[in-house]
């Protein structure tokens, strides 16, 4: 459960401020990556306080959802949960029915804790006590209660027995109670303050032992030992609707999925992760329902929950990181007519882009066939999210963080969903009509499935169970993990940037339990949730340089990223596969929050140019060794000529205006990279005063210059009006044509400077570098990603570069200008761009 998404207004800001704090960490990061933090020092990570409990909604306990209607006798028998065990057999078929298929993008499966128990020869609660009066607090005590002795002896039959110990415990930290630690722990003695910790500890204390714990070497896939752990939690609850003046209300089965590690862009021990499948009679699907209709719902028989009106999806509620993204299937109505819904689908699209194409996804996921007759109930969720954060850069490669464990509704990439803008991916597809029907696909290894009641278990509201805590044993054994505020693994872990904050999660601290944690019993975006509204975005050209990182790469990125932003590589892995990307659709889409769109992903610019040729420098040209033999022939120098002074009277150069195209792939706000092609033509001449003979000549010739820049500009100011400064580098290639020596043209050709070639291959290499400075004004913003946009800008650029003659070559004119030339240049460019 790592820490919120922030904006990417300041994407490149943060690219360069995190991308700093991860190296000063690099070395911790990797000299501490297999062990733990240790146990003297872990508190300085811990918040020094404790979450609070959830309580169950009011509707729950109104509509009595863990009691049976007309059930003339209360039976909690089995199992013992707090529930009535007609309605506990109800709400588990109901869990059944709609339970997720989880496609894994990585060996992780949501497992049964309580198998490590039973799997372990102990598992003890390890209670830690602290003196957090004074700083640094100290550790004063360590007490353990172990669960695999539980069933050993009743409080009630030894004193010091381990449930003995759990029962005073569950007194200490009792919701209800005005003595419990919560409350006591309002006030302070200055001297002695105590504060505990609780945590579980699950097999593994960091990426190398968890790795090694829960993935096969060879094969990659989860050990045996642990393929039929798999399981799930369903917690029933009733939600009251706000949106209506007349009370309406929804049956959400919220399902909680439990990992032993997290190894994400943060790493901690344990996990907790959910999402809420709101339930609904399909006649009714469109709006909430009234308490006369949720009651008929509640009485429903199991076997009528088929049928003329069945019970279907409505809505879905992923969770990850602190994101919630919904996919609604009752607005349009996914299950009414084709005609129907495409009728209500112009209405529900609103202002993000693609959302189109995520309807038309809810539309195909609540069917099982082409023809739309058999209802699907299964919510599609994908686990195991590629990173695609800076942290990787900071590693060795291999598949690394890739079990972060966020429950995604769709396949592609998810930005800005954690600290510093990172990014995770869900790279497996999966198309649930092709495993049903006649013809049917085997089911692929990487899905998990949860439709069968055994891989289930109904968790009641912590109120059902707290009585059953208190007075007895098995029920204590079973129940507690929900009332006590314990840690779900060892409390903290290294993690790139952990401890910044001291006594703040920064994304390494072991979570609490669900009903700690404030998604329990809520919808929608609940306490450390925020709304997801994200833009669906084809991934035609990469938006930000992190969307590149390869998982399995690790500091191989560094030159790959790069390799693909810097120009001209930019276009040849960006812009050249961008058709064959547009045509094959197989490329996973991007998401990115509606709040903080990209404002432009790519522009092309089409203006005019000036270059200011120096008048001294150009004319050295004439002198080229290929039309040296010729000149001097028409100069009447003969065979001494080159021992003859050649005085300039008169040298010049035109200063040519042609035309300039622009490619530019826009990194961020503030960053881009930008592709500069242009062509020039330009008249240069020399009048020469030949000593000693006083003779004169006119030459005469034209300058055909081609050119392509790359540049990286980084603009001020974000918005509309943006001063800018760039900074960059280019190939020049040019050559002299039509000379002529006092009119008459000369019949040899002069070569190509530079121009580009393998042989030799340092004409490939730069040979022209550049700094500039510009203004840009956006005539047309539209910040929706792929939206149409114009712009203008004006722009002063100083290019430096050799004039590519010999020593020699340059020596026959007195006025020569040096080997390098500056040829400054002014461009005005009309910029549009998606």
């Amino acid at each position: 459960m790592d820490s919120g998404p922030t904006s990417s207004a300041v994407e490149a800001r943060r690219f360069l401020v995190t991308l700093a704090a991860g190296l000063s960490t690099l070395a911790t990061t990797c000299r501490a990556e297999a062990q733990h933090v240790p146990r003297e020092t872990y508190l300085r990570y811990v918040p020094i306080g404790y979450p609070s409990i959830v309580r169950a909604t009011p509707e729950t306990e109104r509509f009595g959802l863990y009691d049976t209607s007309g059930v003339s006798e209360y039976v909690d028998v089995n199992p013992k949960n707090g529930i009535e065990d007609r309605r506990d057999a109800w709400l588990l078929a109901l869990s059944v029915r709609f339970s997720p298929f989880m496609v894994r993008n990585t060996t992780s499966v949501p497992m049964d804790w309580k198998r490590f128990i039973r799997s372990q020869r102990d598992f003890p609660l390890t209670i830690d006590t602290w003196n957090v009066a004074r700083s640094p607090a100290t550790l004063t005590a360590t007490n353990t209660i172990d669960f695999k002795r539980l069933d050993q002896g009743t409080c009630a039959d030894d004193e010091t027995s381990d449930d003995c110990a759990l029962e005073r415990l569950s007194q200490r930290f009792d919701p209800d109670s005005t003595m419990s630690e919560w409350a006591q722990s309002a006030t302070m003695n200055p001297e002695r303050q105590p504060f505990s910790v609780l945590f579980f500890d699950f097999p593994g204390d960091g990426p190398t032992t968890w790795h090694e714990e829960y993935n096969e070497r060879f094969s990659h896939q989860l050990p045996p030992k642990y393929r039929d752990f798999a399981k799930i939690y369903s917690h029933p609850f009733i939600s009251r609707r706000t949106d209506s003046r007349v009370d309406t209300y929804e049956l959400v089965l919220q399902y909680w999925f439990f990992y032993p590690f997290n190894d994400g862009g943060n790493k901690h021990a344990g996990d907790w992760e959910h999402v809420n499948v709101v339930v609904s009679p399909r006649s009714l699907v469109t709006r909430g329902l009234y308490a006369s209709e949720l009651e008929q719902l509640l009485r429903r028989p199991i076997d009528a929950f088929d049928g003329a009106d069945p019970l279907v999806i409505k809505r879905v509620e992923y969770y990850f990181h602190h994101n919630v993204m919904t996919l609604d299937y009752a607005h349009p109505n996914a299950y009414a007519s084709r005609d129907h819904w495409k009728h209500e689908l112009p209405e529900a699209i609103g202002d993000r882009a693609g959302e189109k194409r995520i309807f038309e996804e809810i539309r195909r996921r609540a069917f099982l066939d082409e023809a739309e007759t058999k209802i699907n109930t299964h919510p599609i969720a994908f686990i195991g999210g590629d990173s695609k954060g800076l942290e990787l850069l900071l590693q060795a490669p291999g598949s690394k963080n890739r079990d972060s464990h966020g429950t995604y509704p769709l396949r592609g990439l998810y930005k800005d969903i954690g600290p510093a803008a990172s990014a995770e991916e869900i790279d497996q597809g999966f198309d649930l009509r092709e495993h049903f029907g006649a013809k049917t696909k085997p089911w692929p290894e990487n899905v998990a499935r949860f439709d069968d009641a055994k891989r289930i278990e109904v968790l009641p509201d912590w109120e059902r169970v707290m009585p059953l805590i208190r007075d007895d044993p098995e029920s204590r054994r079973e129940w507690t993990w929900m009332t006590l505020p314990v840690h779900w693994g060892y409390p903290a872990t290294i993690s790139p940037f952990a401890g910044v904050v001291s006594h703040a999660d920064t994304g390494n601290l072991s979570p609490f339990g669900p009903t700690f944690n404030g998604g329990w019993n809520g919808v929608g975006a609940t306490s450390g949730y925020s709304t997801y509204l994200p833009h669906r975005i084809p991934r035609t050209f990469p938006i930000s340089p992190l969307d590149a990182i390869r998982n399995s790469w690790g500091f191989a990125n560094i030159p790959a990223l790069a390799l693909l932003n810097l120009p001209p590589l930019d276009l040849v892995f960006k812009l050249l596969p961008a058709p064959l990307l547009a045509l094959a659709h197989t490329q996973s889409p991007m998401y990115y929050p509606k709040d903080a769109p990209p404002r432009r992903v790519v522009g092309l610019g089409i203006g005019v140019t000036t270059q200011f040729l120096s008048d001294n420098d150009w004319p050295q040209l004439f002198f080229n060794t290929p039309q040296q033999s010729e000149l001097f022939s028409r100069l009447g120098l003969g065979p001494g000529g080159p021992n003859a002074t050649v005085e300039a009277v008169n040298s010049f150069a035109d200063n040519p205006t042609s035309p300039v195209f622009q490619l530019v792939f826009y990194l961020s706000d503030h960053f881009s990279a930008e592709n500069t092609f242009r062509y020039a033509g330009a008249n240069v001449g020399a009048d020469l005063v030949l000593r000693p003979t006083n003779d004169s000549a006119e030459l005469r010739g034209r300058i055909h210059m081609y050119e392509w820049q790359g540049s990286i500009r980084y603009s001020f100011l974000p918005g509309r009006f943006q001063p800018y400064v760039k900074l960059g580098y280019g190939l020049s290639w040019y050559r002299l044509e039509d000379v002529t020596v006092n009119g008459t043209p000369l019949s040899s050709s002069a070569p190509w400077i530079r121009k580009p070639s393998l042989v030799p291959f340092h004409n490939l290499l730069p040979n022209t570098w550049h700094y500039g400075a510009g203004i840009e004004f956006l005539v047309i913003d539209n910040p929706q990603p792929l939206g149409f946009g114009a712009s203008i800008k004006a722009e002063f650029v100083m290019q430096h570069h050799s004039l590519g003659l010999s020593t020699q070559e340059r020596a026959f004119l007195e006025n020569e200008g040096g080997p390098f030339i500056a040829r400054p240049a002014v461009n005005a460019v009309l910029m549009f761009t998606l």
